[in-house]
């Protein structure tokens, strides 16, 4: 697969002023290609966002357009909306609101919209507080614990993920134990009595309630596939 930085200069080296037309719809071809193929084969979050980032806003539209397409592969869809949050487009964010409401898609659509850190998803968020929807299970491997240790498994509702989400959008944690496999599932109630007593100022002023994005690298856009 032909290196994603020598793919953008090429994508700029065909566009000579009487092939640009042309040009421009084979490289947002061949980007979308490209994505689809690391969307396929790799789990590497790093990976897979460089690839899309190389691509600018066209690389978010591919992403967007893959995320809603109800016939695509199931590895590859999941991976397109998982990677949403990470790029924080205003098309990844509408699209995610409406998954949100898709039993299906609902549990990594919280993921994804967790690192928006946007006030108006803290309410969200907190209405999904008493969802018992299963997103899956989760084991917890045992090292060093001897033969009477073993692998443990527990379900994961909405509810635990809407508790994780809100924790990275506020920036606040409540619970004491944050293991599933000791509380069983992660605490809701201190959040229901923290929205208890906060909703009123919330409301008077809900960007006090957000998380700053500080360690969440502010990425170049590119636009290999632009007529410019």
């Amino acid at each position: 697969m032909l290196h994603p930085v020598k793919h953008a200069l090429l994508c700029l080296s065909i566009g000579a002023v009487w092939l640009l037309p042309a040009g421009g719809q084979e490289c947002q071809q061949t980007a979308q290609s490209q994505i689809e193929t690391v969307l396929d084969k790799s789990t590497n979050r790093i990976l897979l966002r460089e690839v899309v980032d190389d691509f600018g806003e066209e690389g978010n539209r591919i992403l967007v357009q893959i995320a809603s397409d109800q016939g695509q592969p199931a590895k590859r869809r999941g991976a397109a909306i998982g990677l949403l949050g990470e790029h924080r487009s205003d098309g990844g964010k509408k699209l995610l609101l409406q998954l949100l409401n898709e039993h299906s898609t609902m549990c990594v659509a919280i993921n994804a919209l967790q690192w928006y850190r946007t006030p108006d998803l803290v309410p969200l968020f907190m209405g999904l507080l008493d969802d018992r929807h299963s997103c899956g299970n989760i084991v917890r491997f045992s090292i060093g614990g001897g033969a009477q240790e073993k692998d443990k498994e527990t379900e994961v509702f909405v509810s635990d993920e809407a508790v994780g989400a809100l924790e990275r959008s506020t920036g606040i944690r409540l619970e004491r134990e944050n293991d599933l496999f000791v509380i069983g599932h992660r605490a809701t109630q201190p959040w229901k009595d923290w929205w208890n007593e906060n909703r009123t100022v919330f409301a008077a002023d809900p960007s006090r309630f957000v998380a700053s994005q500080v360690g969440d690298e502010k990425r170049s856009v590119n636009y290999p596939c632009s007529v410019q």
